[in-house]
């Protein structure tokens, strides 16, 4: 789905794209942006964004001034990383989430690793840069 507007990646700098996940209905429960380069999606968990792709837009296009890579790119705020044990025959996977605005960031399917400690290490690692 393509959404006019989006700021880019701020992880990677490239073009970003919005996105819907759907309910039973196929209704849009939730909007998220990835990007296609670097694999990082966001989802804003902290703002009732179902019906309303506006609040999704304005929430990843707003950016904080300081870019340390150790606080949220959106907010500022605290960040701690969620380990997601994998599904058989899966690769581990894991997210990192703002304390104050709930985005939620994973790098799905980007990550080649074969350990859990792999998995966090490398989402911190590309979280931890910031091109914009």
């Amino acid at each position: 789905m393509y959404y006019g507007g989006l700021a880019r990646c701020p992880f990677c700098g490239a073009k970003a794209d919005m996105g819907a996940s759907l309910d039973a209905e196929e209704r849009p429960k939730a909007y998220f942006v990835a990007c296609d380069t670097c694999g990082a999606h966001v989802f804003f968990d902290g703002i009732p964004s179902a019906d309303n792709p506006e609040a999704a837009l304005a929430a990843w296009n707003r950016r904080t001034a300081e870019q340390d890579g150790k606080t949220c790119p959106f907010c500022g705020g605290k960040v701690t990383i969620d380990s997601c044990p994998p599904e058989p025959e899966e690769a581990p996977e894991c997210g990192i989430e703002c304390e104050d605005c709930h985005a939620y960031t994973s790098f799905w399917g980007t990550i080649d690793s074969s350990t859990q400690a792999e998995a966090e290490a490398e989402t911190l690692k590309r979280w931890s840069k910031r091109k914009i």
